[in-house]
């Protein structure tokens, strides 16, 4: 079983479907850097907030694209991570079948421990395509977030 989810897992992460998982999410987590924490940068860094005390500066988690429901991209999303989760290995299964590798396999190895580690190598590699973006996003977040408690200390 340990051979198979290797190649199970090889196979999944190097992927084409992997690749263009990865990049989709990052693309989405790109455009709400440009649309949300740019802007989100820029009016913490002027004097705003001092004029309006009532009003607080923005922070990580209102503009995360994960905390917060109001934008654009956090919202497709979620609306299209389902599909970003099985594009990575989601119809290996159904390729094996139609070229007939699932019978060698079936030769060498028991069915249960094919089909346990095809399992487990679609849902680690949705679960990895899945979570690339928002932890790009996040780090993208987290290093302007340092940036901005900065400029707020200093005065700016």
């Amino acid at each position: 079983m340990k051979q198979i989810f290797k190649t199970e897992m090889k196979r999944a992460m190097r992927g084409n479907g992997m690749a263009l998982s990865i990049l989709i999410g990052i693309l989405i987590g790109t455009a709400h850097v440009i649309q949300e924490i740019i802007p989100a940068y820029r009016a913490n860094l002027t004097n705003f907030y001092n004029e309006f005390p009532i009003l607080s500066p923005h922070s990580a988690v209102e503009t995360w694209m994960a905390g917060s429901p109001s934008n654009l991209e956090g919202f497709i999303f979620f609306l299209i991570l389902p599909i970003l989760a099985s594009l990575p290995f989601g119809t290996s299964y159904f390729e094996d079948c139609k070229e007939g590798v699932i019978k060698n396999i079936y030769m060498r190895t028991k069915r249960e421990d094919y089909l346990k580690a095809k399992y487990a190598a679609a849902f680690l590699s949705g679960g990895n395509c899945s979570s690339c973006s928002i932890d790009f996003q996040f780090n993208v977040q987290s290093g302007s977030s340092a940036k901005l408690s900065t400029a707020f200390n200093n005065g700016r």
